[in-house]
């Protein structure tokens, strides 16, 4: 697990084999982040056009995130590969 790009207090992409998912902080006043993979057309878009496409697909997330609820992995942010990931990013950064 990797993290490819962040937008700061807003989302966070990572990669795994291959895979990657999308981190976006959603909400008003109660705050809470949506985690899910990219489908075949997310990520074709992300290879096509890069961060553009991340951050088309974190506003849309955003305004609505009804439609990708059922897409949410709830254990993401607390696995521990994850947590590595975001660790290495923040050092890399700092």
């Amino acid at each position: 697990m990797r993290v490819l790009a962040e937008l700061a207090y807003s989302w966070m992409l990572f990669e795994e084999n291959e895979t990657l998912f999308l981190a976006v902080l959603c909400g008003g006043s109660a705050m809470f982040m949506l985690e899910f993979a990219l489908n075949a057309a997310e990520t074709g878009a992300y290879r096509q056009l890069g961060m553009a496409a991340i951050q088309a697909l974190a506003n849309q997330v955003q305004q609505d995130s009804a439609p990708f609820q059922a897409r949410h992995l709830s254990y993401f942010g607390r696995s521990e590969a994850v947590q590595q990931a975001q660790a290495e990013w923040r050092r890399q950064a700092g």
